[in-house]
């Protein structure tokens, strides 16, 4: 099966698929993930990883939004 979050669907909704997409076996990623407040907002869902165009901070982000937590 193939899934694709959007940016407009709702934090609920978004945990539900990424916790259904877990339950089988498959990674969630989110993209394009380029500031820092996308970031907080997406690391409490729990996704396996960002795809950005911000490389050379997008570690340092993560980081923080997991300590927020």
């Amino acid at each position: 099966r193939d899934f694709c979050l959007s940016r407009g669907l709702g934090d609920v909704y978004k945990r539900q698929v990424v916790n259904q997409l877990h339950d089988a076996g498959c990674k969630a990623a989110f993209w394009t993930v380029n500031t820092e407040d996308v970031v907080r907002s997406l690391v409490p869902l729990g996704p396996d990883c960002f795809v950005t165009d911000r490389p050379d901070v997008i570690r340092e982000w993560i980081e923080k939004a997991q300590a927020e937590t």
